[in-house]
């Protein structure tokens, strides 16, 4: 339903998955290109984020059973944290942010242009379209799961291990 609303002149709908899940939605629709430039924005972030989170962390232990415990962490952070931390964390949650939305927002039809541009592409060159089609075409969960797992675990850990 979605693509023939597209195919007729819409230009945006929502979605929800690709909101929450920008790297690995983009990745399990096979647009490798896109998934590879918002995995890299998304990792990035959550290397900004780390200090913040580290310190929010330290801050945290500190605190006892208060009312609410996350104002004074934060209270407690802005006294004594460094502001590139604090800077840092609030930019990386504004792009993360922006991310998320925009591919929450554009995703089906930045599909959907992809989509018509591989069948295009099949259709031109080779002589099993409807084969072809089916072996290159759909969506992977499997892909879906380890881009998730990939960027929100593995990769961010690894590279901070360096750092």
């Amino acid at each position: 339903p979605k693509f023939r609303e597209m195919a007729k002149g819409k230009k945006t709908s929502f979605n929800l998955l690709a909101f929450f899940f920008p790297s690995a939605w983009v990745f399990s629709r096979k647009m490798y290109k896109l998934g590879a430039l918002t995995a890299t924005v998304e990792i990035v972030c959550s290397l900004l984020m780390r200090p913040f989170m580290i310190e929010f962390n330290r801050f945290a232990q500190n605190v006892g059973q208060t009312i609410n415990p996350y104002q004074k962490v934060l209270n407690e952070m802005a006294k004594e944290t460094s502001g590139w931390i604090l800077l840092a964390a609030f930019f990386a949650g504004l792009v993360s942010t922006a991310l998320a939305v925009l591919i929450g927002i554009f995703g089906d039809k930045l599909y959907y242009k992809h989509t018509v541009s591989k069948i295009k592409e099949i259709k031109e060159t080779s002589d099993e379209v409807e084969d072809d089609i089916r072996s290159k075409g759909g969506v992977s969960v499997l892909l879906f799961v380890i881009t998730f797992v990939a960027i929100e675990y593995i990769l961010p850990n690894l590279i901070f291990s360096f750092l």
